[in-house]
This record gives structure tokens, C-alpha cells and sequence, in this order.
């Protein structure tokens, strides 16, 4: 098939650039109209359902009736962010050369196209027609969370301790090298911290909002150092909005695959738990989602997890919980949360992220030889107090 023009956004997603993308002479029928829907939750890119009429449609032909359309954000500094996480390269990398091999459904590529120099892309992905989108502002129940955990088990048990695939490897280098800047790391964190409370810690209750002031210099030293144990394939923001439910009991896709990497597979685990259920229903059920966890990946995995025990497999919980703390922090410091949904996400995000922190006894697990890093607090107040003064002086 012939390579299309990338579109500059979704205003250009006209009827014969996706008669071109999905190849209608091949399909055996004209595509006749496309109506273009915006679809909400795609902080880090833009993302539009395409709805389309086709012109002497045999019934067995594989003309989609809608597709999924995904381009850059257009919101710049979105755009900066993924292009130094590599974020739209590795999304595009995951669909042109790693679906296929993955034991987890996610949509199918239909047409793709990624320009290295100037980071532009565009994906037309399978409308994942039968599948019940969640609201992660509500939360999962005991069933959906069961579901995401194992499919996320069947994941990990995969490439447990298997190596990266080849076209993981050249995306790493430069996140991997990240890690000699731990105390930049650390102040982009307590900067992300601050605003992150500022905007979003006003619906909590005082008591956990002073708790919560208090976690960001606590856990302030864990940023920028690796947890130790094995690693596999992680999706990265293994999260509630990112999956899609069907009518079985084991039946999950999962889509936005900007973040996946070799990383412990706990953290997908911690993200999901931590981020997409309420409180109480995580307290029921953590317990067992972990046992039901480690015996899916032991059983995947074979010999790659002999001697990994389920007490190993709660203490990698509980510090990628920490984690992912840490990476709540840093989306809500830096992601633009504009509509109603978005900022009543980052306000759950928040309180569910603080109440599994303070269950697991965050601020008790930062590892031997890492100290509380004494600049932390007068660092935190001072961004704290320039924040403040920062929202007085705008205009109204």
C-alpha cells in the first residue's frame, strides 16, 4: 500500500485520506463520508473515533465502520514532553513491530506512520467495537480489576527475566540515562509535588492534606533510584481509561502504549491498584489479586521465575507503590488537566494515590543507604510559597 502524508491534525483527516490510509481499492468499495468524533482522556495526544459510510459495502467486506485515529497533541509543551520521553516513537515501535508478538489484546494497526526528525505520526487503529470503555474517576470493581491483573500477569510472565525485545532496546539508552541526575530528577518531582497539591489538594480532607504536603520531601529520595529485581515487558500506564473490557470473565484490551518498557512488572500491578480502584475495594481485594498475580506469572514464566516467592512478589508491590506515587505526582505536576473530567481525575488520582501510600507504609520503605534528603523541605516550601505568590499576581 502507498504511504499517505501525515495529517497536521485531525482537521485534516478528510474522506480520501482514509480511502488512501485504509486502502479502499483493495477493500472493493468507495468510502462515501467520515464523521469525525473528539474523543476525551488523550492528555498526551490527540485522539478522534472516525465514523464511516461506505458506497456498495459487500457484508463480508473488511471495511471498517469506524476506526480510531491517533496524532501528536497540539499542545506544545505535550509535544516536548514526548519527544524527550520518545513517548510517540515508542507507541509507534510498539504497534508496527511488537503486537503481534504480545499475549495481550490491544488494538489492530490499520495504518501507521512515524517521522523520526520532525515527530510526527499518525496511527489508525481498530474501533474496539464490543468493548466496554470503564470510568476511572468511579473506579474498578472486584471483577474488572481481576480481569487487568491478569492480563497484566499473562504479560509479564511473557518476558519474565527473558531480556528486552530488540525494539525495546534502542528506546532505553536515553531514559536509562537519566539516572545521573538524580537530584534534578528529585527537584522536578517536588516541583510537580507542589503544583499538583496546589491545583488538586484542595478536595481532601485538612488531616491528609497535611500528610500529603509531607510525603513529597519523605519520598523525595527514592526518585531516580532502581528497585532491585527482575525485570519484564511493563505497559507503563497500566491504568482503568486505558483498558476496554468484553463480555468474558478474562477478556481485556489495552490501549496507549507510549510507556511501556523493561521494568519490575510490579509497577504495572502498584499503577493499576493504586490509580484505578476506590480505596476500600483495593483494601478487599490486593491480597488476592497479588496471589492470583504471582501464580499466573510463575506459571508463565517457567523456569525465569523459579525461586520467586510471594513474599518477593508483596515486597516489589509495596515499593513500586512508592513508584508509582512518584509518577501520580509527576502527571499531575506536568500533564494539563483542563476539562471537567480530567480535573476531577487528577483529584481521585490524588486521594487514592495518598491512601494506598499511607496503607503500605510508603514513607517506611525507602531503601538502606537512601536518606531523607535534608534540602527537600526547604525546597518543597519554597516552591510552595512561590507557587502561591505565582497564582496571586495573574490577572483574573
Amino acid at each position: 500500500m502507498a504511504r499517505v502524508p501525515i495529517p497536521a491534525d485531525s482537521g485534516a483527516l478528510t474522506v480520501d485520506w482514509l480511502a488512501s490510509a485504509l486502502d479502499a481499492d483493495a477493500i472493493g468499495c468507495r468510502l462515501r463520508e467520515a464523521d469525525i468524533e473528539p474523543l476525551g482522556g488523550g492528555e498526551m495526544a490527540e485522539v478522534v473515533r472516525c465514523r464511516l459510510t461506505w458506497d456498495g459495502r459487500p457484508a463480508d467486506a473488511p471495511a471498517p465502520e469506524s476506526v480510531i485515529v491517533k496524532l501528536p497533541s497540539p499542545d506544545l509543551k505535550v509535544r516536548r514532553m514526548a519527544k524527550k520521553r520518545a513517548f510517540y516513537k515508542r507507541e509507534c515501535a510498539f504497534y508496527m513491530n511488537l503486537r503481534e508478538g504480545m499475549p495481550i489484546r490491544s488494538p489492530a494497526l490499520l495504518y501507521g506512520d512515524y517521522e523520526a526528525e520532525s515527530e510526527r505520526f499518525v496511527l489508525v487503529l481498530e474501533d474496539l467495537c464490543g468493548y466496554g470503555a470503564a470510568d476511572q474517576t468511579a473506579g474498578a470493581d472486584a471483577a474488572q480489576a481481576g480481569c487487568a491483573i491478569r492480563a497484566a500477569a499473562r504479560l509479564h510472565g511473557r518476558f519474565w527475566g527473558t531480556g528486552r525485545p530488540a525494539a525495546v532496546a534502542d528506546l532505553s539508552p536515553r531514559i536509562a540515562s537519566a539516572k545521573i541526575y538524580r537530584p534534578a530528577m528529585r527537584m522536578v518531582f517536588l516541583a510537580s509535588h507542589v503544583r499538583g497539591m496546589e491545583l488538586f489538594g484542595g478536595a481532601l480532607p485538612a488531616d491528609r492534606r497535611r500528610r500529603a504536603w509531607a510525603y513529597g520531601p519523605q519520598i523525595a529520595g527514592l526518585v531516580g533510584h532502581e528497585i532491585a529485581g527482575p525485570k519484564t515487558f511493563v505497559h507503563g500506564g497500566f491504568r482503568l481509561d486505558n483498558l476496554f473490557f468484553g463480555t468474558g470473565g478474562d477478556d481485556a484490551a489495552v490501549i496507549d502504549w507510549q510507556t511501556y518498557r523493561f521494568d519490575i512488572g510490579l509497577f504495572d500491578v502498584a499503577y493499576f491498584l493504586m490509580g484505578s480502584l476506590p480505596a476500600e475495594v483495593r483494601r478487599a481485594a490486593e491480597r488476592d489479586l497479588l496471589e492470583e498475580y504471582h501464580g499466573i506469572v510463575c506459571s508463565t514464566g517457567g523456569e525465569h521465575t523459579r525461586g520467586f516467592a510471594f513474599e518477593e512478589c508483596w515486597r516489589l508491590y509495596r515499593m513500586c507503590m512508592v513508584k508509582s506515587f512518584v509518577i501520580h505526582a509527576l502527571v499531575l505536576g506536568k500533564i494539563p488537566f483542563e476539562d471537567a473530567y480530567g480535573h476531577r481525575l487528577a483529584e481521585v488520582m490524588l486521594e487514592r494515590s495518598l491512601a494506598a501510600a499511607e496503607d503500605l507504609e510508603a514513607e517506611g520503605l525507602l531503601p538502606t543507604g537512601v536518606r531523607r534528603w535534608g534540602f527537600a523541605n526547604a525546597f518543597s516550601s519554597l516552591l510552595r510559597g512561590a507557587h502561591r505568590l505565582s497564582r496571586a499576581r495573574r490577572p483574573n
